[in-house]
């Protein structure tokens, strides 16, 4: 009985430790991402920008533009938002219609420099990384990962001053 009662204690402290440690380490990686602060402009996709900015401690807002032709323009509101201990990129596209089509990716990666975001339940896209190359840099990778037909459109984004 005693050993039954010590294993589930230490299993109980192993648990919580880990979860403990994945909170911290969520908001830990969530107050490191200024780097993504600023407006962004593509060196590869002619007059697409994205501006991101900090709004509060759980919340970076983003907005993502580009002329869809010569009498309309794409925008997407963008969210990197810290919620219920893990870290979610929010898009929600809207086009001139009424209806918006809206987005929930879930952070899989923990390193500051680097935010690889995956919704498996979407066709297209179900991954999305966004990688710091440097100070003025970042590649953002939107694709679908998958056994067949694989999708992946890439673009640079250089900092503007």
């Amino acid at each position: 009985m005693n050993k039954i009662l010590l294993l589930t204690a230490l299993v109980t402290i192993v648990v919580v430790s880990a979860c403990s440690s994945r909170i911290i380490d969520s908001k830990k990686l969530f107050n490191n991402l200024n780097w993504m602060e600023g407006k962004w402009v593509s060196t590869d996709v002619n007059n697409y920008t994205e501006v991101w900015k900090r709004i509060n401690d759980t919340c970076y807002q983003g907005l993502s533009m580009s002329p869809a032709d010569s009498d309309s323009l794409v925008e997407e509101r963008l969210q990197i938002v810290l919620r219920k201990n893990a870290i979610h990129f929010i898009n929600k596209i809207e086009e001139q219609t009424e209806e918006a089509l809206t987005q929930d990716f879930v952070l899989i990666t923990n390193t500051p420099d680097s935010l690889v975001f995956t919704n498996k339940g979407l066709n297209y896209p179900n991954r999305i990384t966004y990688k710091k190359l440097s100070d003025n840099l970042i590649k953002v990778n939107v694709e679908r990962n998958g056994d067949e037909n694989q999708i992946k459109f890439e673009y640079t984004l250089k900092k503007m001053q």
